[in-house]
């Protein structure tokens, strides 16, 4: 499953980044939320994971969480090559604390399902999308 476009994901680090309020809303129910308690929990929705801006310790703390993919199919933080099948894998960083998955054309082989990187939230041109998915 090569090719495709970069899809946002409802997961990012807790790093109090500034781009994390102006592109994950600060109301209550969106996705960075209204107040410290909202901001910092995981919930059915969505994942935080919590930094303190050093991409590696991020990483590693993210690693404990099973089921999300971060810790099934890497074993770094930043690399193009460490994924399952030579994808590529940049753990969210304080800067572009939100996470993306997938990868675009450019990208050739290591654009696939198991790639995932970082970037700041905001609409960007180079294909990041959304895909909703419903679950009973």
């Amino acid at each position: 499953m090569n090719g495709g476009t970069w899809e946002s994901v409802a997961s990012y680090v807790d790093s109090g980044a500034t781009d994390l309020a102006t592109y994950g809303g600060t109301a209550s129910g969106d996705l960075y939320g209204a107040n410290v308690e909202e901001r910092a929990k995981s919930t059915a929705y969505k994942m935080v994971y919590k930094g303190n801006g050093n991409q590696s310790s991020a990483y590693n703390t993210a690693k404990q969480y099973k089921g999300d993919a971060v810790y099934e199919i890497s074993n770094s933080y930043n690399t193009s090559t460490n994924s399952w099948f030579l994808s590529h894998s940049h753990f969210f960083v304080s800067k572009l604390p939100f996470g993306i998955r997938g990868g675009d054309k450019y990208m050739g082989e290591k654009s696939e399902m198991f790639s995932f990187s970082v970037y700041t939230g905001e609409a960007i041109s180079w294909g990041v999308t959304f895909r909703p998915v419903l679950v009973p």
